[in-house]
């Protein structure tokens, strides 16, 4: 009785903590539409074209050093778990030094950066100049939104993801209203959409700093001292954490770009299709991302107790939530997945290929729910060589398999391939699960 007991309060938690989060993530595809819809609107497809691109580039830089944000929750976690105040306040100090350093080098680099994304896209004149005008504006962002990962990463570690969806509605609400006013009454076309998302990304790192330091002020009062922050070993475990987290992340961008690029071989039709089955697919895993960063948390702060017990029934419950959420996108898939498709295009022929592959966009949350939640089990134990290596063996394999299978099996092949670099990812972090509780049960 008092098991059953201990495992219901344990899953309601999960459950609390990880609807905040899902729900943050579900505001970012609602912005996406709003920034297209207000663009899109405009007599010229130039400015949508500009907008895209541009953001395109920022969204590759943030997605490499999201570091910031797994790699800080991971370590908070477990200091958290072992109640070693000062070090969970030296982790969040160590990433926001280093966001804010990478934050200012890219806006100090950011006159190359328009030249490098119309070189990339190979994009015209007419657009690579409003391109260029767009990321020489949302450059000025750069620290506070690399900030900004550290402080959100922090937050979840402390099981504060309500405060992370307050700033996450805060920022995108704010950017929404500032994409409908700078836009269509200023009419400041690429310029309005830019400075939209500038200032909300200053007033999100305004608004989690308040949050972080009301908890700092409740809970950890500490001295800080710079001997302690920039400690050796303590400085060589983070850039390893981080390293490795982002050489995984890379590989992980490049599988993407190879799904894209393998797509475009197949035909401009088969890359639009695609592209519409690939948005329903991501947002498919805004569910499970939502328990996969609760899973880190915990597991986090359960490798700080040193606790296996309670290591394993974190890893239960944020399972068996994690394959429910991954069973209700299937179905919604299978149901609806015609009417997505055709909310999201109005080309009757994409509509027509996007419903002859629909099949894997419903089988693709059941195949990649297992390596969400292993990354989660590995983020916040920290164990991120195996993460790396894993990532990097799977991209192997995916490329691998797309110059076998897509001569015989067209798009088909393509999928196949893509489908067994998510269970790739997962059968490479199975083989090291035993690993993970080993260093739990070493502490």
């Amino acid at each position: 009785m008092r098991n059953l007991s201990k495992y219901k309060s344990l899953n309601k938690k999960v459950f609390l903590l990880a609807v905040p989060l899902i729900l943050s993530n579900l505001t970012t595809p609602i912005l996406g539409v709003v920034d297209t819809a207000v663009i899109g609107h405009l007599n010229d497809p130039i400015f949508l074209a500009s907008v895209v691109a541009g953001s395109w580039i920022f969204s590759l830089f943030y997605w490499g050093f999201g570091f910031l944000k797994s790699g800080t929750t991971g370590i908070t976690a477990q200091a958290k778990g072992s109640n070693n105040r000062e070090a969970v306040i030296n982790s969040l100090l160590r990433a926001l030094i280093a966001g804010i350093i990478i934050g200012v080098i890219i806006l100090l680099c950011r006159s190359f950066l328009g030249p490098i994304a119309s070189q990339i896209l190979e994009l015209s004149d007419s657009v690579s100049s409003h391109t260029t005008e767009y990321i020489l504006i949302r450059s000025f962002s750069a620290p506070a939104v690399l900030a900004t990962y550290a402080l959100t990463g922090w937050l979840i570690a402390l099981q504060k993801t309500r405060a992370v969806m307050i700033v996450t509605f805060i920022t995108n609400g704010l950017n929404i209203l500032l994409d409908v006013v700078l836009v269509t009454i200023f009419h400041m076309d690429v310029k309005g959409v830019a400075f939209g998302t500038l200032i909300s990304e200053w007033v999100a790192l305004i608004t989690s700093a308040y949050f972080v330091l009301k908890i700092i002020k409740n809970q950890y009062q500490v001295s800080i001292r710079p001997k302690d922050i920039f400690e050796r070993n303590a400085i060589i475990r983070i850039l390893t954490i981080h390293s490795n987290i982002f050489i995984r992340t890379v590989a992980l961008i490049a599988a993407h770009l190879w799904f894209v690029n393998r797509s475009s071989s197949l035909g401009d039709m088969i890359l639009a299709a695609n592209g519409v089955l690939l948005n329903l697919h991501m947002v498919a895993t805004f569910f499970t991302d939502g328990f996969a960063f609760t899973c880190e948390s915990l597991v986090g702060e359960a490798k700080g107790r040193g606790s296996l017990n309670r290591f394993r029934e974190v890893v239960l419950i944020t399972a068996v939530w994690a394959l429910v959420c991954s069973l209700i996108s299937a179905l919604a898939f299978y149901i609806g997945g015609t009417v997505f498709i055709n909310l999201l295009t109005s080309i009757e022929p994409i509509r027509v290929l996007a419903n002859d592959y629909l099949i894997w966009v419903i089988i693709m949350p059941i195949l990649t729910m297992a390596c969400y939640h292993l990354d989660g089990i590995f983020l916040g134990t920290t164990q991120t060589s195996d993460i790396r290596n894993g990532m990097v063996i799977s991209l192997i394999v995916f490329v691998g398999l797309t110059f076998w299978l897509i001569p015989n099996l067209q798009n088909d092949g393509l999928w196949i391939s893509f489908s067994v670099f998510f269970i790739m990812r997962a059968i490479t972090l199975v083989i090291r699960y035993r690993s993970v509780e080993k260093s739990i049960i070493q502490l």
